[in-house]
């Protein structure tokens, strides 16, 4: 399952590149059912399905807008958001804490 979430991701990638946003937000749809899926399961090591959640709304947040969808965008945020947050505090041309205060 967890390699056919990454395939999913890519697909996604794929469909954006040639201007297919419906398709690559639909494909990003079933990969949520995956992960979704994934986290009733034993057996996924502990912060891997947030990751992949946090992945996932990423590229679902950047198709939606993209698709001039932002309200879906904002209500996938609710459904999708992580308990765990990794930031770099040492980000190029901002400072990491800031970064994390506005999330």
């Amino acid at each position: 399952m967890a390699n056919l979430s990454t395939i999913y991701g890519e697909y996604m990638t794929f469909q954006a590149d040639a201007a297919r946003l419906k398709d690559a937000i639909a494909t990003g749809r079933r990969r949520q059912a995956l992960i979704d899926r994934m986290s009733t399961l034993p057996g996924p090591p502990p912060g891997y399905i947030d990751q992949q959640r946090g992945f996932l709304y990423a590229k679902m947040a950047l198709l939606l807008c993209d698709d001039h969808r932002p309200n879906e965008a904002a209500a996938l945020y609710d459904q999708l958001l992580p308990d765990v947050v990794i930031m770099d505090l040492m980000m190029s041309g901002t400072d990491g804490a800031e970064a994390t205060r506005l999330i």
